[in-house]
C-alpha cells in the first residue's frame, strides 16, 4: 500500500494547493469578467474550439504512455518526445494555413490574428506533454502543483494588466499563451535535464495501441465539451456564445478544483483492487456519495445565489448570463460525478465501454443543443440538462451491468445529498420571495448564503447523520490505511 499512500498525499497536497490558487483565480477572473464583453469571452471560446482540440489529438495519448514505462528507457522517452515534435509541427502548419477559413466559418475577423498567436502552443506542447508526465511517473504531485501556481498566478497578472489597459480578448490570450510557455519551462526545470529527441518512431505504434481506448475517450470528450460553443455560435450567434462561455468557465471552476484529483484517487484506488470486482464497487459508490455529499450544496448553492452574485459582482452587462448559469452548475453535478465511474471502468478493463458510452453522450448531447438552441440560449441550456441527466442515468444503468454494481444502491447513495441541497435551494428560494425582496443585494447573497450552510447540514444531519459522518471520516482521515 506505499504506493497507494505516496498518490494520496501528493494528492492531498495537489488539493491544498488547487485551493489555494482557485481561491486567486476567483477573485481575478470575476474583476477580469467586469472588464470585458460576451464578444471577447465569444472570440476566445472560437480560438479554443480550433486550437485546444487539435492540442489534445497531437498528444496521442503519449504523456499516459509515459507513464507506463520504466523510467529508466529514456531511449523511448526521446522517440516519444521526438514523434510529439514531428505531430505538432504538422498541426502548427495546417492551422496556420486554415486561420483565414476558420474566421470566415465563424463570421469573425479577428479570429484570424487570435489563432496566429495561439499557434505558439504547438511549439511548447510537446515539452509540457513529456516533462509533465515524468514528474507524475515520480509522482512529484507536490512540484507539480506548486509549478501550476506559478503559472497561474503569472497568467492572472498578465490577463489583469492587459485586461485593465484595454486590450479586451488580448488578455484572455497573452495570459493563456504565456502561462503555458511558462508552464513548460518550470517543468523542464524541474525534471532537470533536457531530453535529445529521436526521429526513429519504433514501438511509437505499440505504446498508442496500449493506450488507445483512454486517448480516443479523451478526444470524445474534448468534442462533447466544445459541440455546444459550435452549435451556439451557429444558431444563436457569437454574443450568446460570449454569455454562454463566461457562464460555464465560472460554473466549472469548483469541478476544475477537484476533478483531477477525484480522477487521480480514483484511478490509483481502483487500480490497487481491481482483482477485486467487490472491492471496486464498494469504493465507486462510497467515493461518489463523498463527491456529491460535498459537491452537490456547492453547485446547488451557487445555482440558487447567481441572481444576486452576477450583478453584484460582475456588472449588469452579464445579467443575461444567470438562467445560463444557474443551468450548468446542476450539469456540473453529473458532470463530476461521471468522472469516477469513468475511473472504475477504466480500472477493471472496460475501456471500449467507455468510449461508447462518450459516443452516446456526443450524440445526445448535440441533439439536445440543436433542439434548445431554436428556441434561445437559455433553453438550450435547458434542453442540455435534460440531455445530461438522461445519459447519465443510462451510463449508471449500463455501467451497472459490466460492473455487477446494485444501481438502486448507487443511485440511492449520490442521491441522498441531491434531495438534501434540493430542499435547501427550495427553502432559499421561500425566503428570498417572502422575505429578502427589498434588501440590498449583497445583504441578500450573504443571508442566502448562511440560510443555504445551515438548511443543508441541517437536513443531512437530521436525516443522513450516520451515513455522512461516516463518509467524511474516511474523507478527513490524515493516513491511508490499508484495506
Amino acid at each position: 500500500m506505499a504506493l497507494v499512500t505516496r498518490v494520496v498525499e501528493g494528492v492531498r497536497w495537489s488539493l491544498g494547493i488547487k485551493m489555494a490558487v482557485q481561491l486567486v483565480s476567483w477573485a481575478a477572473t470575476i474583476y477580469i469578467i467586469r472588464l470585458l464583453t460576451p464578444d471577447d469571452f465569444a472570440i476566445v471560446a472560437m480560438a479554443d474550439m480550433s486550437v485546444t482540440l487539435l492540442l489534445i489529438v497531437a498528444s496521442f495519448g503519449m504523456g499516459q504512455a509515459l507513464l507506463r514505462i520504466d523510467k529508466h528507457d529514456k531511449e523511448i522517452t526521446s522517440k516519444i518526445f521526438g514523434f510529439l515534435i514531428v505531430v505538432n509541427s504538422v498541426l502548427l502548419v495546417f492551422i496556420l494555413w486554415q486561420r483565414k477559413n476558420i474566421a470566415e466559418l465563424f463570421g469573425v475577423a479577428e479570429l484570424e490574428a487570435v489563432i496566429a498567436v495561439s499557434a505558439v502552443l504547438f511549439v511548447v506542447s510537446p515539452f509540457k506533454v513529456v516533462y509533465h508526465a515524468l514528474l507524475s511517473r515520480e509522482l512529484r504531485f507536490k512540484d507539480i502543483e506548486i509549478i501550476k501556481l506559478i503559472s497561474v498566478v503569472f497568467q492572472l497578472v498578465v490577463n489583469l494588466s492587459l485586461a485593465i489597459a484595454g486590450y479586451g480578448y488580448w488578455a484572455l490570450i497573452f495570459g493563456l499563451v504565456l502561462r503555458e510557455v511558462l508552464l513548460s519551462v518550470l517543468y523542464v526545470k524541474a525534471v532537470g535535464w533536457v531530453f535529445v529527441p529521436r526521429f526513429n518512431f519504433s514501438r511509437i505504434g505499440q505504446l498508442f495501441r496500449d493506450g488507445r481506448d483512454a486517448f480516443v475517450n479523451s478526444v470524445l470528450w474534448e468534442l462533447i465539451e466544445r459541440v455546444d460553443r459550435f452549435l451556439i455560435v451557429q444558431i444563436a450567434g457569437s454574443k450568446s456564445l460570449g454569455i454562454y462561455a463566461m457562464a460555464y468557465n465560472l460554473a466549472e471552476k469548483p469541478v476544475a478544483l477537484v476533478g483531477n484529483v477525484i480522477q487521480q484517487i480514483g484511478l490509483a484506488s481502483f487500480s490497487s483492487v481491481k482483482d477485486e470486482n467487490e472491492k471496486v464497487i464498494r469504493y465507486l459508490i462510497k467515493s461518489s456519495y463523498i463527491v456529491s455529499l460535498i459537491m452537490a450544496p456547492v453547485l446547488f448553492g451557487i445555482s440558487a445565489i447567481t441572481p444576486e452574485l452576477v450583478p453584484l459582482l460582475l456588472g449588469e452587462q452579464w445579467v443575461s448570463a444567470i438562467v445560463p448559469m444557474q443551468i450548468l452548475c446542476i450539469v456540473q453535478i453529473f458532470n463530476i460525478l461521471r468522472l469516477n465511474t469513468g475511473s472504475a471502468l477504466y480500472a477493471l478493463g472496460h475501456g471500449k465501454r467507455n468510449i461508447r458510452h462518450s459516443a452516446v453522450a456526443l450524440a445526445v448531447f448535440s441533439l439536445s443543443w440543436s433542439v434548445g438552441l431554436t428556441m434561445g440560449i437559455n433553453e438550450g441550456c435547458m434542453f442540455f440538462l435534460a440531455g445530461y441527466a438522461l445519459w447519465f442515468l443510462w451510463h449508471i444503468i449500463d455501467s451497472g451491468d459490466c460492473l455487477n454494481m446494485v444501481r438502486t444502491e448507487y443511485l440511492y447513495n449520490v442521491g441522498m445529498p441531491v434531495f438534501s441541497s434540493v430542499l435547501m435551494v427550495l427553502v432559499i428560494l421561500a425566503v428570498d420571495e417572502y422575505v429578502l425582496e427589498e434588501l440590498h443585494l449583497l445583504v441578500q447573497l450573504l443571508i442566502k448564503i448562511l440560510i443555504g450552510i445551515v438548511v443543508y447540514v441541517g437536513i443531512t444531519m437530521l436525516l443522513f447523520r450516520e451515513k455522512a459522518m461516516g463518509a467524511l471520516s474516511i474523507f478527513l482521515r490524515r493516513k491511508q490505511t490499508e484495506v
